[in-house]
């Protein structure tokens, strides 16, 4: 048991260390984009590490695993330095962790019976996604359309993630639209991958997986009257009724 948990609080580390790495190495990106970068890896490696505890889901671990592969991507365009090292290092143990035997039997191995869609899956991630590949794109740094497009995306997964009154039209409708005219008004490298990114959600909304997993089909039904012919006859004496259904005199 452990074992599971160092595993899984390796993926949170190594994110924490790269966040750390962005704000203090010299990169490619201004303040506020390694900001949204760092920010974006933290918050998913939080959220993979609680879906492998609490879920002990096959998608947390996979996503644990991407955002571990992506810090040594991030890492290899900032400076070498002692911070550096120290994240490389930790993803390194956390891949090893997340794809060695320590999590067999924790994390299931098969989609559960009862979980949501795939498709639902992959769009909250991919909002959850948002500002860390907004940021990638944007090494000048963000404005202030692009600012307030990667925070709606969060909180669009958030709200959907509750699955509150609204939250399809939120992910169908409203964010996708927020998501193309702050990328227009942006503009640049980063007003495009903005705009894509409420395009591809806003499609990923549309399939009948997202509706199903905000709105289950389930449904109450109402109590259905058997006819008396149908039912045995040990049952009806039980209850003290005749052939026709009626209580006996």
């Amino acid at each position: 048991m452990f074992s599971v948990f160092v595993a899984a609080a390796a993926p949170l580390l190594a994110a924490l260390a790269w966040a750390w790495a962005l704000m203090t190495l010299e990169g490619p990106w201004s303040r506020t984009a390694a900001v949204a970068i760092a920010a974006d890896l933290v918050l998913l490696a939080t959220v993979g590490v609680i879906g492998m505890v609490l879920g002990r889901s096959r998608w947390a671990r996979r996503l644990c695993i991407g955002t571990s592969a992506v810090g040594l991507v991030v890492g290899a365009f900032l400076a070498f330095g002692p911070a550096w090292a120290a994240a490389a290092s930790l993803s390194a143990a956390a891949l090893a962790g997340l794809t060695g035997p320590w999590l067999k039997g924790w994390v299931r191995e098969r989609p559960a019976a009862l979980g949501p869609p795939e498709v639902a899956v992959i769009l909250e991630i991919l909002l959850l996604a948002v500002p860390g590949i907004v940021g990638a794109a944007a090494p000048t740094g963000l404005g202030p359309a692009g600012v307030v497009g990667i925070v709606v995306a969060p909180v669009a997964a958030f709200w959907y993630a509750k699955t509150v009154r609204g939250a399809v039209v939120a992910v169908r409708v409203l964010y996708p639209v927020a998501a193309v005219v702050t990328g227009v008004v942006e503009g640049g490298s980063a007003g495009i991958v903005l705009a894509l990114a409420g395009i591809v959600s806003g499609a990923l909304a549309w399939t009948k997986g997202v509706l199903i997993a905000a709105r289950p089909l389930t449904r109450r039904s109402e109590s259905v009257r058997i006819p008396p012919e149908l039912a045995p006859p040990e049952i009806l004496e039980a209850a003290g009724l005749d052939e026709r259904g009626r209580p006996k005199r």
